[in-house]
């Protein structure tokens, strides 16, 4: 395996990546492309054939992460409009009613170190096809997760109580070469927000744009400018 870089790692620990890093490979760190597709594929078990599916989720030691359906919902309607907005790619998705097929995947552990790995799903070989197009890269995302916390404390003797909200998000991510059949970078994402409300619409687009805007700065992709 090539040598990596390594962008931003913090708090690694364990036998798992519990936050932050990314890693991107040398020849697409230091000439990324500025005019490229990219299909964002969720590998969720709904995403991929039923054959495929049934092998790598059936599997006890490879955790499944299922969002709630608003949550869900968010993801599919906004990550990719928010990907296109950060990279001049063209980008295609998040499409919920699109399968994979005749693509063999498996689990990938890429080390960090001695002691921590990040575990994804992703193809073996092969190139992803998507309605008869072949785009450049195909970026895969998996365990999104949305956690959240609820602590309400008491402000004083008739003064009542107040409710403090904490959603700690996550969500690993892999960008692979769709033409060449390889990975080119990978990582995870973790954020945290403390709110005074139950996280609404605002908060997850908030996040969602977090992810988009860092993965986009740590990929093969050119990074929009874009003015405030």
């Amino acid at each position: 395996m090539k040598k990596m870089i390594i962008s931003l790692t913090v708090f690694l620990w364990g036998c798992n990546i519990s936050s932050t890093a990314h890693f991107l490979y040398p020849e697409y760190a230091n000439s990324r492309r500025f005019s490229t597709s990219v299909l964002v594929m969720p590998l969720t078990p709904n995403f991929l054939a039923p054959a495929i599916r049934d092998s790598l989720f059936a599997i006890q030691d490879f955790e499944t992460i299922n969002p709630a359906y608003q949550e869900l919902t968010y993801f599919n309607n906004y990550f990719g409009p928010l990907v296109s907005e950060y990279s001049t790619a063209d980008v295609i998705g998040v499409d919920p009613y699109f399968r994979t097929n005749g693509i063999s995947f498996r689990k990938w552990d890429f080390n960090v170190d001695d002691n921590t790995f990040l575990r994804v799903l992703a193809p073996d070989s092969g190139s992803i096809v998507y309605r008869n197009r072949v785009p450049d890269f195909v970026l895969f995302t998996q365990d999104l997760k949305f956690e959240k916390d609820f602590v309400e404390e008491r402000n004083g003797i008739g003064e009542g109580t107040s409710s403090k909200y904490t959603m700690v998000s996550s969500l690993k991510y892999l960008f692979w070469d769709n033409r060449k059949g390889c990975v080119a970078g990978y990582g995870q994402i973790e954020t945290r927000r403390q709110m005074m409300e139950y996280p609404g619409k605002t908060t997850y687009l908030g996040v969602l744009e977090d992810f988009a805007r860092d993965m986009i700065e740590n990929s093969p992709l050119v990074r929009r400018q874009i003015r405030q």
